[in-house]
């Protein structure tokens, strides 16, 4: 073998490295990106059907609190999860017709998990004036607290305590 022939074969083997070298490379890198979607496009799922499950709960919630006769409506999703552990609360009003500010309120807090729950509880506060009261009702992964303005959570204690122990997820 003369040395042209020994360049060009030496030439064919470097062009073949690389040809291989950049085919393994892109299917490194397919694999790689493949790798990375797959969960990424999962836990968007998972929240799309905590959402759903979320209001869903929410509705029945709502629903059953009002055949209990409880005039509730609702005003808004808070943003701030500091109060307990990260669950955001829906808060509703119970419309007693008092005056502006001094509506009683129901919030709902639904959890992941009973245990994230009962974290949350433990580290439970709220600033509230002298004369208003709360009371925890708990089912399952969820909590709704009852704001009492004048401090009388009683009005509708019996209400929503069946609300919350016959109302199935």
């Amino acid at each position: 073998m003369n040395s042209e022939d020994t360049e060009k074969q030496i030439e064919i083997n470097i062009r073949l490295v690389k040809t291989k070298g950049i085919l393994s490379m892109k299917k490194m890198l397919y694999i790689f990106l493949v790798a990375a979607i797959i969960p990424i496009v999962l836990a968007g799922c998972t929240k799309n059907e905590s959402k759903k499950d979320d209001q869903q709960i929410l509705k029945k919630m709502e629903q059953s609190l009002k055949e209990q006769n409880v005039p509730i409506s609702f005003v808004s999703k808070q943003d701030d999860p500091t109060i307990l552990d990260g669950a955001v609360p829906y808060v509703y009003k119970v419309d007693l017709n008092q005056r502006v500010g001094y509506n009683d309120r129901i919030e709902i807090y639904i959890f992941h998990s009973n245990k994230e729950l009962k974290e949350g509880l433990k580290r439970q506060h709220y600033t509230m004036t002298t004369l208003a009261s709360y009371e925890n009702f708990i089912s399952n992964k969820i909590l709704l607290v009852y704001f009492a303005s004048n401090g009388k959570t009683d009005k509708f204690k019996d209400q929503i305590k069946e609300v919350v122990e016959t109302i199935s997820f």
